[in-house]
């Protein structure tokens, strides 16, 4: 199935939730010749975005609590504050995370991290008072998930033993 016509089907499932008032906002729709439309540019695409990193983001309402907050599960203080109201931490692995203080959007936040040893995590993190929820494992190397005052679900995720990341 072309990437476009599977992107119909979704689009046509969010505006169902939208209209039942189980989104935030109303979702656009897409027609089939814009699909087809979208289905011949990308053909032609030779080039795909030049990824130089990625940052996972949380939103907040209290943002100075956030900040310990996320201090205690990073290990360590934001890198920096560049804009009121954000912080980041950079430099972990070609990824980083920003927390953003936004009253309207708090608390919705879902991201994912990848550790190297799931359970040391567990332990580091009950140090610092966060508990992991909802553990996981199998094939597919273990899950578990972590949230944050506001209810922002971390993922922390460890990948089977012999993952290689391509």
């Amino acid at each position: 199935m072309p990437l476009c016509r599977l992107l119909l089907i979704i689009s046509g499932f969010l505006q169902r939730l939208s209209r039942q008032g189980r989104l935030d906002r109303h979702i656009g729709t897409a027609t089939m010749a814009e699909c087809d439309g979208f289905e011949s540019v990308r053909s032609g695409m030779s080039r795909t975005v030049d990824v130089q990193g990625i940052y996972a983001a949380a939103v907040v309402k209290d943002f100075e609590a956030a900040l310990a907050w996320y201090a205690a599960l990073m290990g360590r203080k934001a890198d920096d504050l560049p804009i009121p109201g954000m912080a980041q931490w950079r430099n972990m692995g070609a990824a980083g995370l920003q927390v953003w203080q936004d009253e309207q959007r708090a608390g919705r936040s879902i991201m994912t991290i990848v550790v190297k040893d799931l359970q040391q995590e567990k332990q580091r993190l009950a140090e610092v008072g966060i508990r992991m929820e909802n553990e996981f494992s199998g094939d597919f190397g273990a899950v578990a998930q972590v949230f944050d005052p506001e209810g922002n679900r971390i993922n922390l995720s460890e990948p089977p033993k012999n993952f290689v990341n391509r």
